[in-house]
């Protein structure tokens, strides 16, 4: 008698340890999601900082649909999640998901070196651009995100928070109906009958397997527990006298539950974070972060470049270009060529050369950039020069474009250089940075940073 006591006591402390367990997680689920969100260690996420900070316009993608639904000539704006990952040898990186793996240019970010230790899961915003015929995500931003346990996690106990406040207010109903029965308010309903309520099981189960579906587009956490509910209820309602509503629910309840989520998992849409609908915090929280990341690239801004930058409307451009430097235009008609030269010239041996920023703007007449790119390669390599970069870059306003690097001899003097190419509306642009490959070490870093600031604005 006495076991038999202790055993229902032990029972009872266990369910009461098990439901304080269940109602801590579903509280501390939004901490687990920060908490995985930074497995640096660090209060904030590890993060690149990108010349462009606006993260509006990316559409939700995956690899597969990169990879495999490549258009060169639609460069369209994308969100996508995956592992990024360092090739030394190449000194390139790469974004993969266990199948599909495409290349990513990080040339206008700058405190990415974290991302070469290891893979790590990211979310990545960007442009899809080509090179050499082949895809390549320009990025936009990159920071690291959270597996998908974890996404799992967090959008469980958010739907358990929901499920805990209907409880609460179906319990306080429930409280006040009963005061108002006690006080003379209410008349006391009849309790259903036994078979009203088998017959309730049958309906629900029907309307779940309905529903369902509707509730897997605001996430899969919500659908997929309507389609479990929904299962439970039919099974109860097999034995009511609407026997026939519970079979056909249980039938849309069990395809519904194994064909939706290999359609989400096909088409990728499990990689879609649902937190600035269904969670206000999140959607704060990104929020502060974009204006955050806006505020980090303005003063990303290195100290050997303008603070602010220099426009030209007729030409339809702005640049940051390094300080003290000297500005000639050159106005060509419909052209418009801008010279910045350094106030300090380079010397090899008895000739004196300056490093410059040389900005083109002009109509495209029917030119097209990638024709002007192959021109431009294949001209260098003609004059005995070497191409020693060719890449796809972003640029100031969520532009993008080529970016060539070019080293060659010119009136006896090695020059290297770097030229972004790219095109807006019916304008074409081309930014070149010149300097003696003698000095180009010393000035690659200002006239890099400068060249990724510019802004190609179209027609004034």
């Amino acid at each position: 008698m006495l076991m038999t006591k202790s055993l229902r006591i032990l029972k009872k402390i266990s369910l009461f340890v098990l439901a304080l367990a269940f109602v801590g997680l579903l509280f501390y689920a939004p901490m687990i999601y920060s908490w995985a969100s930074s497995p640096s260690g660090t209060p904030d996420q590890e993060e690149a900082v990108c010349r462009y900070a606006d993260e509006t316009g990316h559409e939700a993608s995956t690899l597969r649909k990169i990879a495999l639904d490549f258009d060169p000539l639609k460069n369209p704006l994308v969100g996508v999640r995956g592992k990024l990952s360092y090739a030394p040898v190449s000194q390139s990186f790469y974004l993969r998901d266990g199948v599909f793996s495409v290349p990513v240019s990080l040339s206008g970010c700058r405190d990415f070196d974290a991302f070469k230790e290891g893979e790590t899961v990211v979310m990545v915003k960007g442009v899809v651009a080509a090179r050499d015929g082949r895809p390549i995500i320009a990025v936009h931003s990159v920071r690291e995100t959270v597996p998908r346990w974890v996404q799992f996690i967090a959008d469980a106990g958010l739907l358990g928070l929901w499920g805990l406040a209907v409880s609460l207010l179906t319990l306080l109903f429930q409280f006040f109906s009963w005061l108002g029965v006690l006080i003379g308010l209410r008349k006391r309903k009849e309790p259903p009958s036994p078979a009203f309520k088998l017959n309730q099981h049958a309906g629900a189960s029907l309307v779940a397997g309905i529903a369902a579906p509707l509730f897997w587009i605001v996430s899969p956490a919500i659908g997929l527990f309507f389609h479990v509910v929904g299962l439970v209820r039919g099974r109860l309602g097999l034995r009511s006298q609407k026997r026939r509503v519970a079979v056909a629910g249980l039938i849309l309840c069990g395809i519904g539950l194994l064909v939706i989520p290999l359609v989400y998992a096909s088409t990728g849409k499990f990689l879609i974070r649902m937190e600035p609908f269904l969670y206000p915090f999140f959607f704060e929280q990104s929020t502060s972060s974009a204006v955050k990341r806006q505020a980090e690239a303005e003063r990303a801004i290195p100290d050997a470049l303008e603070t602010g930058a220099y426009l030209n409307d007729k030409a339809g451009i702005s640049l940051h270009p390094p300080k003290g430097w000297t500005l000639t235009e050159n106005d060509q008609g419909n052209a418009t060529v801008l010279t910045f030269l350094s106030p300090k010239p380079d010397e090899e041996g008895k000739k004196r050369f300056p490093a410059s920023i040389v900005v083109f703007s002009g109509p495209t007449e029917g030119q097209h950039v990638g024709a002007i790119i192959e021109q431009t390669k294949a001209g260098a390599l003609a004059a005995k020069g070497e191409v020693f970069e060719d890449a796809v870059v972003p640029l100031g306003g969520g532009n993008v474009g080529h970016l060539l690097g070019l080293s060659l001899e010119q009136s006896g003097m090695k020059l290297r250089m770097l030229i972004a190419l790219a095109e807006k509306g019916e304008k074409g642009y081309a930014v070149s940075v010149i300097a003696l490959a003698s000095a180009w070490d010393r000035h690659q870093e200002t006239l890099r940073a400068s060249l990724l600031t510019f802004e190609p604005r179209g027609a004034d």
